[in-house]
């Protein structure tokens, strides 16, 4: 990405999964002050010959998001006759105080 221009903070125990060659996604994870992170960003990699990539912060148009987590399951998928991943399913992970097993949808055509 280029200097300057919007991205993750650093973090780890955070969750990514690849859509195509040029789109992955990033959620949650664990901030370098420990603080548990909810946030999701999308890395589009608009030149593989070039290496040029942008970060992008999703915010969500739904009202129901996962709360901050570590250590979930990311993975994409469709739900439709495509045969790209346009979907992301977050499963589990840790919050500050238990282990827990919901399950959530992310559509990225709609960010719901």
């Amino acid at each position: 990405p280029a200097a300057g221009s919007a991205q993750p903070s650093a973090r780890f125990h955070h969750r990514a999964a690849a859509m195509s060659a040029d789109r992955a996604y990033v959620f949650g994870g664990y901030s370098r002050h420990d603080e548990e992170l909810g946030d999701m960003w999308m890395l589009r990699c608009e030149s593989a010959a070039t290496g040029t990539a942008s970060w992008e912060l999703v915010a969500s148009t739904s009202e129901h998001t996962p709360t901050a987590r570590t250590a979930a399951t990311l993975s994409a998928a469709s739900l439709s006759e495509s045969a790209r991943p346009l979907e992301l399913f977050l499963f589990g992970g840790h919050d500050d105080e238990s282990c827990l097993n919901e399950v959530w949808l992310f559509d990225t055509r709609t960010a719901a």
